[in-house]
């Protein structure tokens, strides 16, 4: 009796998969030629040159204001981000943003909303904790402390209960910088939010915590977590 052929295993790793690639790729080169130029000409209404943060509002202002570009932003997911490996590096926060892989250019934590419901979709760890930094580069889990909000930590827990994995993304040095201040981050990889609990700091302030640990190589680039 003849065996019957095993089926493969759906991949990522499809021609949407590259195509988005490029266009993630486009968008970094326009993000970096729209510094260059802003660096050189803007200030803001008082004449001061710009803060770091109003620089690249700036930008990411330029690249929706574009109509080619914009077509190319995507919001952030929960899950997987079409076109982004383990590794892959960027320079600035913006950079993140136009990526579709984070939403802001100062909050650690991005947000979806789903059926009335916030779940948590990235996590970028700036460096806030050194003892985490080197975790989540060294280890297959690191401890998250939660922000003061609570839809952020609502969030998170809603993640456990619908075992959905956060993206994370470590700021990390970098030896041949490109940036001024000598950093990049780093895309880390999907992880779970294994559990939660709550500590009482000296001033009795209720501190949320997670337990992040990353998920399998093998099912890093597994199609469920497209969304």
């Amino acid at each position: 009796m003849l065996g019957v052929a095993p089926r493969k295993k759906p991949t990522i790793f499809t021609r949407e998969w590259r195509e988005r690639r490029a266009e993630i790729q486009t968008l970094l080169q326009s993000y970096r030629k729209f510094r260059e130029d802003l660096r050189r000409t803007s200030r803001n209404n008082s004449g001061s040159k710009l803060s770091r943060t109003q620089l690249h509002s700036k930008i990411i202002d330029s690249i929706t204001a574009d109509p080619e570009l914009k077509k190319l932003v995507k919001p952030v997911p929960v899950g997987l981000v079409l076109g982004i490996m383990l590794g892959d590096s960027f320079y600035w926060r913006g950079e993140l943003i136009a990526a579709g892989l984070h939403n802001h250019l100062e909050k650690s934590i991005s947000v979806r909303e789903s059926s009335g419901k916030k779940y948590a979709a990235t996590i970028v760890d700036s460096g806030r904790y050194e003892d985490n930094l080197d975790n989540i580069l060294n280890s297959p889990s690191f401890v998250y402390t939660g922000e003061r909000s609570k839809d952020i930590n609502r969030a998170l827990s809603n993640n456990i209960i619908q075992e959905l994995p956060v993206k994370v993304i470590a700021k990390v040095k970098e030896v041949n910088p490109v940036n001024e201040l000598g950093y990049k981050f780093c895309y880390q990889g999907l992880y779970k939010v294994a559990r939660q609990w709550v500590e009482h700091t000296e001033t009795t302030r209720m501190v949320y915590k997670f337990q992040m640990v990353r998920m399998e190589d093998r099912d890093q680039y597994d199609p469920k977590w497209l969304n």
